[in-house]
């Protein structure tokens, strides 16, 4: 990346649960670096994301990799979890000035990019949720989509539903019964409900991010 010029940045939490530890990996954050003049903000974000991670695996208790990972929930709902709180809670402590400041889009506008590759791709997979989407070619698209159902689900039960109601309940009820504990719907039914507000004019949407 460095020798090419080419700005890039990757990053995860990548387990280490046998050890009792969040192990972090991260390639070299050139914002942070001051290298190629990129702004810092993406950065920010990215050490928000990665650490809500372990606060999502925190609430699990099972060793059982493929147990944990069940309860973890499907890709657009533990990585759109992961997106969202970072988006906005970098943004509100930039604003804030408990971060350092850095030249960067507003949320508005990233939201905006990100909501637009939801609706191309699902125009370009007629009939086909992006809540189906796994770990893959199109994960983008399951951030993207699930950090939009995030704020969705904010917008209407409030934004402590995820941290106060679910995820203290995941750990005994599962994916699905939380959901329903927290969010008095299925996971089912606020996908059919969301995928109807992909649809709206982009305007409309905005208006449920918070400001």
């Amino acid at each position: 990346m460095v020798a090419s010029g080419q700005a890039s940045l990757d990053a995860g939490r990548n387990g280490m649960r046998d050890w009792n530890i969040h192990y972090f990996t991260s390639s070299l954050p050139i914002g942070f670096a001051g290298m190629f003049n990129i702004p810092f903000a993406n950065e920010q974000k990215a050490v928000f994301h990665e650490y809500f991670h372990a606060v999502q695996h925190a609430h699990i208790q099972s060793d059982n990799f493929d147990e944990r990972d069940d309860l973890l929930g499907p890709t657009w709902f533990v990585e759109g979890g992961a997106e969202f709180m970072a988006q906005t809670a970098s943004q509100r402590l930039r604003d804030s000035g408990a971060l350092t400041a850095s030249d960067w889009n507003p949320l508005a506008e990233r939201m905006t990019w990100t909501m637009e590759e939801v609706r191309y791709w699902m125009s370009s997979n007629p009939g086909t949720s992006a809540s189906q989407i796994q770990y893959g070619p199109d994960q983008g698209i399951a951030y993207s989509y699930g950090s939009w159902a995030h704020a969705w689900l904010a917008d209407r039960f409030g934004p402590d539903a995820l941290l106060e109601s679910y995820y203290p309940r995941v750990n005994d009820l599962g994916f699905e019964g939380a959901f329903q504990n927290a969010y008095g719907m299925s996971a089912t039914e606020l996908i059919a409900e969301f995928d109807q507000f992909v649809l709206l004019p982009i305007q409309e949407q905005l208006q449920i991010l918070p400001g």
